[in-house]
């Protein structure tokens, strides 16, 4: 049993398509014969049949059916996780891209201010020396 734990905890994601394709014929079954391409007459890995023979063969089936599923969603789910952790790491990168730029601004405007302060004076100054100017 805990070699089950261990497999479903951290192994799950090992299954091979192999795998899978060979628990086919025991996970597939249908009613209609014509669309039965199983081997066998019945289900073979069916909890409801299991479970007349023991508790843990049906919870074995079941856990054998949600692995297959597992790694059916697994396949669909992983490459968009690799393209979320490609698009999370562009987005850090232009998050402290943005976060420099912004920086570069502030000390920009920072300029700016310091120069429209000198300007101000000037043009007081300028404007003093105008009007002592007429004056005279």
């Amino acid at each position: 049993l805990s070699n089950i734990l261990d497999f479903a905890a951290n192994d799950k994601d090992n299954i091979n398509d192999e795998t899978c394709e060979l628990l086919e014929p025991y996970l597939r079954f249908d009613e209609d014969a014509a669309r039965n391409w199983s081997p066998f007459a019945h289900k073979v890995l069916d909890p409801e049949l299991a479970g007349k023979a023991s508790g843990a063969a049906a919870g074995l089936c079941k856990f054998v059916g949600a692995m297959v599923m597992y790694h059916g969603a697994a396949k669909i789910v992983k490459p968009k996780m690799d393209a979320l952790k490609v698009a999370e790491a562009k987005l850090s990168k232009a998050r402290a891209e943005l976060e420099a730029a912004e920086a570069e601004l502030n000390k920009v405007l920072a300029e700016v201010a310091e120069l429209d302060a000198e300007l101000a004076k000037a043009q007081a100054v300028m404007n003093t020396l105008k009007e002592s100017a007429a004056a005279m």
